[in-house]
């Protein structure tokens, strides 16, 4: 049987009037956990907010679930 996947996606939009933009992954299970690694591109790291999605389809044990949290990045 397969193992039900995570995904988890950031949405940005580069400027006032262009397109929403994505990138998407789908998460690993790592010792137990879903990890998931988002290569931002340097546009979305200069705007600095975004929409991020992470979504779990669910199996016999578990409900489906969805969470969407606004984030802001900042600098290190």
């Amino acid at each position: 049987m397969p193992r039900p996947t995570a995904s988890a996606s950031y949405r940005y939009r580069p400027g006032k009037h262009h397109k929403l933009r994505s990138i998407t992954k789908s998460a690993a299970v790592h010792h137990g956990a879903y990890i998931v690694h988002l290569r931002l591109p340097r546009v979305a790291r200069r705007i600095g907010k975004g929409t991020l999605t992470v979504s779990y389809p669910g199996d016999a044990t578990h409900p489906p679930a969805k969470l969407n949290q606004r984030v802001t990045l900042t600098r290190r």
